[in-house]
């Protein structure tokens, strides 16, 4: 076995040749042992290499749990809640007290995560919550294999999802490859396919020299593995990225890719594998097409901001005065980062899709006056 990421990366170029861009992804990310999300370095918060939304405090956790509590209620009982990519955990715990708080308690709560390192440290985080919360809790080893009602949901989730890439070379599409070439990791280059071709020429049909584009091509598989049993449902996807017109816009010549170490963003995946961070930006059209034919009707299109908003932000804040100043101080500041344009307001959007009955059922009139389902 490999003693390092490049030792590991070297090693499966000679022996394979040159990896296609996804399978370099999935190595430097998942590989047992190496790969970012398999080791042991701190990911989140300050002393990590990105902040998410719970990590800033409890506010996003509180609202995203009244919109969850309001689709169980359209489910079925036994209803559960499968948070995907479950970070440090402490979203779950944010969500499972606010449930338990307003009343609206799943029967049940999964987590499905790749990461084992990252399993561990969920346990120790829950480990803490109540009994009657914490025995709730279970963790899944390979997506649902048998009938369930409830709700899927996701943050930051899908942008960890592995593309191909595309570079708009000497007058033509080609598809972006990892070679090994003078003892160091390089870029190569082959024809593209021509059913990707034809997609790229259709979306961007004037691209200008050396334009990158990142498409997710696993989003429909991915999601009917996920929801293939899901009987009554929701699901609940929240990221950064933009609808398809947006996505392939002319203007968007360097893709979207972007990896973060130590809280620094730079676009370069071949420094430090297995280090750093990489994600793309979500096409939430090609996400909302792979709901659809999952058989989940996509209902609500959104950005954070309004979500949050919709689901009760502004009544929380009404805590405010009863804070010492230092709490009201970091409230405000965690009230800024989750809703102002330029922070993750706008840049995250949220898709959700009901699935059978759970259609005609489910109360949507809060999101409606922030509704841009017609976007996409």
């Amino acid at each position: 076995m490999a003693n390092s990421m490049l030792e590991c990366l070297r090693e499966r170029i000679v022996q394979d040749g040159a990896l296609r861009f996804d399978h370099y992804w999935e190595i430097v990310l998942y590989e047992p042992g190496l790969g970012y999300y398999a080791g042991g370095m701190e990911k989140f918060g300050a002393d990590g290499d990105f902040v998410t939304a719970p990590g800033l405090g409890r506010l996003f956790g509180r609202c995203l749990a009244r919109q969850l509590g309001g689709l169980l209620a359209a489910c079925e009982e036994p209803a559960v809640l499968l948070e995907l990519g479950a970070g440090d955990g402490t979203l779950a715990a944010q969500i499972l007290q606010q449930l338990d708080d307003d009343g609206t308690l799943c029967d049940e709560y999964w987590i499905l995560d790749r990461s084992g390192e990252l399993r561990a440290r969920q346990q120790a985080t829950l480990s803490s919550l109540p009994s009657h919360l914490h025995e709730r809790i279970q963790w899944l080893d390979t997506e649902p294999r048998s009938d369930w009602n409830g709700v899927l949901f996701g943050n930051e989730v899908v942008d960890a999802l592995a593309p191909r890439r595309f570079q708009f070379r000497q007058n033509e599409w080609m598809e972006a490859y990892v070679d090994w070439q003078d003892n160091s990791l390089e870029w190569s280059y082959k024809e593209a396919p021509p059913e990707f071709v034809a997609e790229l020429n259709r979306k961007n049909p004037v691209p200008a020299p050396g334009t990158l584009v990142e498409i997710q091509t696993t989003l429909e598989p991915w999601l009917a593995g996920l929801t293939h049993y899901l009987t009554r449902g929701a699901t609940v996807l929240i990221d950064y990225g933009y609808p398809d017109r947006e996505y392939f816009a002319a203007e968007r010549t360097m893709g979207t890719l972007i990896c973060h170490d130590r809280h620094r963003a730079h676009d370069d995946p071949l420094r430090n594998p297995g280090s750093i961070d990489i994600s793309v930006s979500v096409n939430f059209t090609a996400l909302a097409h792979a709901m659809d034919t999952s058989g989940i009707t996509p209902v609500a299109y959104l950005s954070q901001a309004a979500f949050l908003m919709a689901n009760g932000l502004g009544d929380l804040l009404h805590e405010l005065p009863n804070l010492d100043p230092e709490a009201q101080l970091t409230m405000a500041n965690e009230v800024k980062r989750l809703t102002l344009p330029a922070e993750m307001g706008e840049r995250f959007q949220v898709l959700m899709g009901l699935k059978s009955s759970t259609t005609d059922t489910t109360d949507l009139q809060h999101l409606a006056p922030h509704n841009r389902i017609d976007r996409l």
